[in-house]
């Protein structure tokens, strides 16, 4: 049963216990970052990597950087479960995107391990990380197109799909371009801090593991599962 798990050979059932642990292994290292950090935490005034900054956060960082760094490597045999299931519909584009995303979720480890007050470390595996997953899942959206094609009566409703992903990539684009917008702005008629880069990131890091339990849950059956 461990060998099937981490290789991703696991059932449906078996695999949605596991990817529901290494959540919440990411989600109690937020909250326990947070909880002690310094000052009253909020996600429209500090980055996401300020939970695991030494300087920024003395007493939380280590619990946070922890918290990826396992979640990094625990995530990997998820990707490989995603591969199992679709590299019969697209062999090619499946291998890529299984290969892009175990890049990301290695960087997602690199991350605790370079925290932000290293600078330039911190943020290479941190763009790696986002725009990593950003290109794997949309090439897994790819796969489930070519798989409605070949399977259309074990397709859900496609606007399930289209949620998840207009909301993943409404939330990257944003990150990239509003904060950007928003240092020309003078005057708005609400809190500026809904524009800036924090809260955006926050939005994109919260998304990219939204799309991986929806993709998860409306991912078509069977799965060719040996169990």
């Amino acid at each position: 049963m461990k060998t099937k798990l981490i290789f991703g050979l696991a059932s449906k059932k078996v695999h949605g216990i596991y990817l529901f642990i290494v959540i919440l292994i990411l989600t109690l290292s937020c909250i326990i970052a947070q909880i002690l950090y310094p000052v009253t935490y909020s996600m429209l005034d500090y980055h996401v990597s300020a939970q695991g900054g030494i300087n920024a956060n003395p007493q939380g960082h280590i619990y946070w950087n922890i918290g990826m760094i396992i979640t990094g490597i625990l995530l990997i045999p998820h990707m490989l479960y995603l591969h199992r299931s679709f590299s019969s519909t697209s062999p090619k584009i499946s291998i890529i995107s299984c290969i892009i995303s175990i890049i990301a979720c290695l960087s997602i480890s690199l991350i605790g391990i370079f925290p932000g007050d290293l600078g330039l470390p911190h943020l290479i595996v941190g763009c790696t990380t986002f725009f990593g997953f950003i290109i794997a899942f949309n090439l897994d959206g790819i796969i489930l197109i070519e798989r409605k094609q070949k399977f259309p009566n074990q397709w859900p409703q496609t606007w399930n799909y289209l949620l998840f992903y207009f909301f993943l990539n409404c939330s990257f684009i944003g990150a990239l371009i509003i904060p950007e917008i928003s240092l020309n702005l003078d005057k708005l008629p609400f809190d500026p801090r809904w524009l800036s880069f924090p809260i955006w990131e926050w939005t994109l890091f919260i998304s990219v593991f939204i799309w991986m339990i929806g993709f998860f849950l409306l991912m078509p059956e069977p799965l060719k599962s040996k169990n």
